[in-house]
């Protein structure tokens, strides 16, 4: 299982790359704390495919022909530039998802 957030952000680096060490350290404002990067849900399910070796298990489906009554906007990326305009170095997404699976021992 990979916990993820509703922004695809892998949780283990929000917590302890920034709020446990970082919190104090920073002006007040808001930050969106998120991996570098852009990505669909298709982009995460095929490179969790990838690292296991198992990408022809993963199959685009457009969202046209995948039906949801739930209003979705057509971009919603999060800009993570404030929080690495204080200093901190935000992984990418893809180098984010590999470690959480080594963590987790699934790699």
């Amino acid at each position: 299982m990979i916990l993820l957030d509703s922004s695809n952000n892998v949780i283990s680096d929000i917590i302890k790359r920034y709020i446990t060490n970082n919190v104090r350290k920073l002006k007040f404002a808001t930050y969106n704390l998120t991996n570098k990067g852009q990505l669909t849900w298709y982009d995460l399910a095929l490179e969790i495919a990838y690292i296991k070796n198992k990408e022809n298990l993963v199959q685009y489906v457009s969202e046209k022909d995948f039906y949801s009554n739930i209003a979705r906007p057509s971009w919603s990326c999060l800009d993570g530039t404030r929080i690495e305009r204080n200093g901190y170095r935000i992984p990418h997404w893809k180098n984010a998802i590999y470690r959480f699976m080594k963590e987790i021992n699934e790699i």
